[in-house]
């Protein structure tokens, strides 16, 4: 376009369907998305258990490990919520809350990917803790 760069997709599912040279069945991608709410939903689930289990305890709070874990699984837990609520927020029909093109597309972007960056480095530090 010649406002600048559009990035539109119309299904959340892993990175190789998207980088595909060839066209992906829509049957395929509707199933992929359902996959996708389904085991996100799982992990969602899991990672507020993690978060329940750990944070009552303060003699595990205190530990540096667990810090890190409680950390990590509270930014996933955040990114994991956004990635899963980005359908109702912004669509390629123009429906959704946010509009594309718009400030707030470009600030809920900016945040998801903010985030993804936040779960990485948490990892990054879990790993360098470990050894």
């Amino acid at each position: 376009p010649a406002d600048g760069v559009l990035c539109l997709c119309s299904h959340n599912t892993s990175f190789a369907v998207l980088m595909s040279v060839e066209e992906i069945d829509r049957a395929y991608s509707k199933k992929q998305s359902h996959l996708t709410y389904v085991l996100l939903g799982v992990s969602i689930i899991g990672l507020i258990l993690t978060l329940s289990l750990l944070n009552p305890y303060k003699e595990l709070r205190e530990n540096r490990s667990a810090k890190i874990n409680i950390c990590l699984s509270t930014a996933l837990l955040l990114a994991s919520l956004m990635f899963l609520a980005q359908n109702a927020f912004i669509n390629d029909q123009e429906a959704g809350v946010i509009k594309l093109r718009s400030t707030g597309c470009a600030v809920y972007a900016m945040l998801q990917h903010y985030l993804w960056l936040v779960v990485f480095i948490w990892m990054a530090v879990e790993g360098l803790q470990m050894y």
